[in-house]
């Protein structure tokens, strides 16, 4: 059975890209967006109790022991607060990355950067309803 799933509180959709730098294996970016409002169209796997998951503190949308699949069903675009970290850079290199992605929106196309993983969860608990 389809759900559609949607965070309690706003800024709580929380998505988490991680990019790996392509040629320096210790080099690392997350990228950290928090969407005001976001639903999605979830399919629990067989088994799991509903209620419970109504009150878990995160429900990780990737989690494949939970959800079968899942598509978005608003537009996330209303950004409430986003955030970058970096690991593996020195100071000046820091502020290069920063000031590219500053113009460039992200590292999305950017040469010596690739997307290695994307999480997708809601945090501050869910409402759950059955699908129509």
């Amino acid at each position: 059975m389809n759900y559609i799933v949607s965070p309690k509180y706003k800024k709580s959709v929380r998505y988490k890209t991680t990019y790996k730098h392509s040629t320096r294996d210790n080099i690392f970016a997350i990228h950290d967006e928090y969407f005001r409002f976001e639903s999605f169209l979830v399919e629990f796997r067989a088994g799991i109790d509903i209620e419970k998951v109504k009150d878990w503190d995160v429900l990780d949308l990737d989690e494949d022991t939970v959800v079968d699949s899942y598509e978005s069903q608003e537009d996330g675009t209303d950004v409430g607060y986003a955030e970058w970290n970096f690991s593996g850079l020195t100071d000046e290199e820091r502020e290069e990355l920063e000031q590219y992605i500053e113009e460039e929106y992200g590292l999305y196309d950017h040469e010596d950067w690739e997307e290695v993983e994307l999480e997708i969860s809601i945090e501050g608990g869910v409402n759950i309803e059955p699908a129509k």
